[in-house]
């Protein structure tokens, strides 16, 4: 202490008068837990060897350094308290010490065993949880490393093919699959297809799951060796590679008619991943192919083309293609028809109207699609029953559609009705349901025909020069109507007529409602307002008025 000037020197009474008792109980717990956990590993020796050595590193530093010692001097305490307390310890244990297993603070009071028990029991747990956290770690890290290469592959592929392309040539001695599909495409433009085929086939001996690869392949095969040759080729292809889905996909298309869509599901089945077969599935129910569509089939097209569009946001259909404009192509395709499926989805596949006859009301039927056969059932009954045969023929289907009206009672108030069709591939269509009111259905019929056709609203009649004008044509819908406004003189309808108000409930024609007026002189225009029983209202009508001799 002789070479400390007088800072130095007051700078380490403070360190001794607010530090050392802080760092000297922070040392005695820290030598203690050693102490006890001695049992589980060689913490007291360790913690002694430790303090040792930072003693005399501390020491020698802030002995030789002057600008250390402010950071020093506090270190320099709590190290040389760890090292006093662990000798300590260490010397006790061995001069006093019972038990090599235990330590000497517990071979001094045996009631701290339980403490020390619990001590070791947390640093097992410790230690199990850190190697139990490496093992999962490890196998997290795995496998993402095997999906990153799956997908690094595929978009390398893709990635390298974009890049080959740009090139324009052919590639002198190819030997990836990207490098042997660019040759094939180059040699298919200069119109080599046998060039063109043997690179196609260098690339598929690879098993690249590739669509565009495999569909550009099977046209050249098609065209070269026939169908049933292209089939027999790509059957043992598939056979081979039997978890290359694009390999079963290209096969798919090569079968039977009756066979594609079972064969395309099993795709499905065993590559749910694979968006592209979506694609083909939605085309076997496509318009351009069938040539015409039922409801059923419409509905398909649109489920599939639905699906291809959900695993094309997963990122389910460009990881399938080498060429990234075949996928594009598919992509407008499918956004083309979406929007023709969506929008003949919104119209329903049958449309029902009614009209009320003298003795009967009848139902009247379109269906969205040509149809073969009708049946309905009213509400009670448990048999369908045929229309029958219309008698005209049906120019869509080349024979006699059904017929499509249905009558039911004049008196039927509310009942359900119930229809089915056969459509023109022979399946069976419905039930579709037609709720009846005849309330409802009555006033609509009267706005309807009221509304276009106000010439026949009122006559006029001259006898031996006695005019009137007679309102049956208009009150025959009186269980319509609420209120009926007139003028003869202007156009503004101020004048209510009287009229004989239908029963409640009644929705029918009447003819007891009649109004026969007669007039000074024969008006030509009469101006009439009309007022339903749901409210609503006709704007003010210049009605014509024909005069006939009686």
């Amino acid at each position: 202490m002789t070479n400390l000037d007088s800072d130095s020197t007051a700078h380490l009474k403070r360190n001794v008068t607010l530090i050392v008792p802080a760092f000297v109980s922070i040392a005695g717990m820290v030598a203690v837990v050693a102490d006890l956990a001695d049992p589980f590993g060689p913490y007291s020796i360790t913690l002694l060897t430790w303090s040792l050595v930072g003693t005399l590193v501390l020491g020698l530093l802030y002995r030789s350094v002057r600008f250390a010692r402010r950071l020093a001097g506090p270190l320099l305490v709590l190290s040389g308290a760890l090292f006093v307390f662990s000798s300590a310890l260490w010397v006790f244990d061995e001069v006093f010490g019972e038990s090599d297993d235990a330590g000497f603070i517990v071979s001094q009071f045996p009631q701290l065993a339980s403490a020390q028990a619990g001590l070791g029991a947390l640093l097992q747990q410790i230690e199990t949880l850190r190697a139990a956290t490496e093992r999962n770690t490890d196998a997290l890290e795995e496998s993402n490393e095997i999906q990153l290469q799956t997908a690094e592959a595929l978009g390398d592929i893709a990635t390298n093919f974009d890049a080959l392309t740009g090139l324009g040539g052919l590639i002198l001695e190819p030997t990836t699959a990207t490098e042997f599909y660019n040759n094939a495409l180059v040699y298919q433009r200069r119109g080599d297809s046998l060039s063109a085929r043997e690179m196609y086939e260098e690339a598929i001996l690879q098993d690249v799951p590739a669509v565009d690869l495999h569909t550009r392949y099977a046209a050249i095969l098609r065209a070269q060796e026939g169908l049933v040759r292209a089939r027999r080729i790509y059957l043992e292809l598939s056979s081979s590679q039997t978890g290359n889905p694009a390999t079963a996909l290209a096969y798919a298309a090569m079968l039977p008619d009756d066979q594609i869509a079972p064969a395309l599901q099993e795709i499905t089945e065993q590559f749910p991943e694979f968006g592209p077969a979506y694609y083909e599935l939605a085309g076997l129910f496509a318009l351009d192919r069938l040539g015409s569509q039922s409801i059923s089939q419409r509905d398909l097209e649109h489920t599939y083309l639905m699906d291809f569009t959900t695993a094309d946001r997963n990122g389910e259909i460009q990881r399938w293609f080498l060429d990234g404009a075949m996928a594009d192509e598919w992509r407008r395709e499918v956004d083309s028809r979406l929007a023709r499926t969506l929008a003949s989805l919104q119209s329903t596949s049958m449309i029902f109207s009614t009209l009320l006859g003298n003795a009967s009301w009848i139902v009247d039927v379109t269906i969205q699609e040509p149809a073969l056969e009708l049946f309905y059932r009213i509400e009670g009954d448990t048999e369908w029953r045929n229309t029958g045969r219309a008698t005209y023929i049906d120019p869509r289907i080349g024979t006699y559609g059904p017929r499509t009206q249905v009558p039911i009672g004049l008196t039927t108030q509310d009942t359900m009705l119930e229809f089915e069709y056969i459509d023109a591939n022979g399946e069976r269509q419905g039930p579709f349901q037609f709720n009846f009111n005849a309330q409802t259905e009555f006033l609509e019929n009267a706005k309807r025909s009221l509304n276009t056709q106000t010439a026949y609203w009122v006559d006029g009649y001259d006898r031996d020069g006695t005019f009137t004008i007679s309102f049956s044509g208009l009150l025959r819908y009186s269980c319509a109507l609420s209120r009926v406004q007139f003028s003869l003189e202007n156009s503004g309808a101020d004048y209510d007529l009287p009229f004989q108000r239908c029963p409640q409930g009644l929705a029918q024609f009447t003819d007891s409602a009649t109004v026969v007026m007669e007039v000074p002189e024969p008006f030509p225009i009469i101006w009439i307002k009309l007022t339903f029983i749901d409210g609503t209202e006709t704007q003010i009508e210049r009605v014509p008025v024909a005069y006939y001799l009686r």
